[in-house]
């Protein structure tokens, strides 16, 4: 969940949404006051909220993202703090409960007409196939209350990655680890090397939009979740300045090192020139490899204007267990991409990712090509075979 102030063009924005337990799997202990309030669904708006609840969205993770967002007038907001809880219910199983709890800055900024400044609360939840009842409930110290109720549907789609009723915490943008959930595959899963270019999907841009972050990270969970991987040895790296940013040989993915990483990561524009004359990224791509790579995938988008050139003396081994997710959210120009250049000379494959449904449609083909049993997939705009 995420809170923003908003004044014109102001915003001071802080995050952080916890799901509610209780003892022994029990539900929660709730204020009394606040459980009366979600169960009678009485409509209340004492602090002038104004919600919308957009309609479920396949993320990049394979996971339907359910979001939220109501803007607050702060002008009403006289308490110090404020409890928010969201209760999910399943239709027919038991309610999922998360809260946030804001605390209202000391000092507001000297320009700030409170009259017309907004406070903004964003959150959800993720969810399988089914219908849900979302209760969102707000709440200051003094007892002031917003109320609102929202009936959810999440479709069906073959390659979810949340089971039909099951109610789980965004993830995203957050990099909060979590243990594998599912086994993705049937069968034997090899160790997996992960390879991402952390970068941006615009040619030109001089870091990753918060879309590009998403997506990314939500491709890298979805291998993190996925239990029939034994070992993941994750490496993040920059393919503009052919840098490493993180290898990862420990065989499973730290979120906090990770955001780390990409945190310090030095994104800026660099001339088409000094690209031009560069080492051949392609050769970066294959010294980073190695010349006996096993179950390989790249993530990430293509990057223009590099020296893609393939030096006589590199020696290529077929790959049938390498693949390439080349993220490309919106049409760009048909650059001749190294990764993509490296994977044709390794015989891999490459899958064109442009929305997650895209993702939907290739993963089981993807989990075969990791087992090593590639079968030639169909052809529908998507997807390639490079040979």
């Amino acid at each position: 969940m995420r809170e923003c102030l908003l004044c014109f063009l102001a915003a001071i924005c802080l995050s952080g949404q916890e799901l509610m337990t209780g003892e022994g799997g029990r539900p929660p202990v709730l204020v009394q006051s606040d459980l009366a309030l979600l169960e009678s669904g009485e409509h209340r708006d004492d602090l002038g909220c104004t919600v919308r609840w957009s309609k479920p969205r396949l993320g990049f993770d394979l996971r339907y993202h359910s979001e939220f967002e109501v803007d607050i007038q702060l002008e009403k907001v006289l308490s110090s703090e404020l409890l928010v809880i969201l209760r999910v219910t399943p239709d027919g199983g038991p309610p999922v409960y998360f809260r946030q709890i804001w605390n209202k800055p000391k000092e507001q900024p000297p320009d700030v007409d409170l009259t017309q400044a907004i406070y903004r609360v964003s959150g959800g939840f993720d969810a399988g196939p089914g219908k849900y009842q979302a209760q969102w409930l707000l709440r200051d110290i003094q007892g002031n209350a917003c109320f609102h109720t929202e009936k959810v549907n999440v479709p069906n789609s073959e390659g979810l990655q949340v089971k039909a009723n099951q109610i789980l915490p965004v993830l995203d943008q957050d990099l909060r680890q979590e243990m594998c959930r599912v086994d993705l595959a049937e069968g034997t899963t090899p160790p997996v090397h992960l390879y991402v270019n952390y970068a941006s999907s615009v040619p030109g841009a001089s870091a990753p939009s918060d879309q590009d972050r998403e997506a990314i990270l939500s491709m890298i969970r979805l291998f993190t979740r996925d239990c029939s991987i034994p070992q993941l040895h994750l490496t993040v790296f920059d393919l503009e300045r052919q840098q490493v940013l993180l290898k990862s040989e420990t065989g499973r993915v730290d979120f906090s090192e990770l955001g780390e990483s990409l945190s310090s990561a030095q994104h800026g524009t660099i001339s088409v020139n000094n690209l031009n004359e560069s080492p051949s990224a392609v050769s970066f791509v294959h010294a980073m490899v190695g010349t006996n790579p096993g179950a390989t995938v790249f993530i990430g988008p293509a990057a223009a204007g590099l020296n893609t050139k393939v030096p006589g003396d590199e020696t290529f081994v077929d790959c049938k267990q390498c693949a390439y997710l080349h993220y490309e959210p919106s049409p760009a120009p048909d650059w001749v991409d190294a990764v993509g250049r490296w994977i044709r000379r390794v015989r891999g494959t490459k899958f064109e990712i442009r929305q997650p449904g895209d993702l939907l449609r290739v993963f089981p083909q993807l989990s075969k090509i990791i087992r090593g049993d590639r079968a030639k997939p169909a052809n529908d705009g998507h997807i390639r075979t490079l040979r």
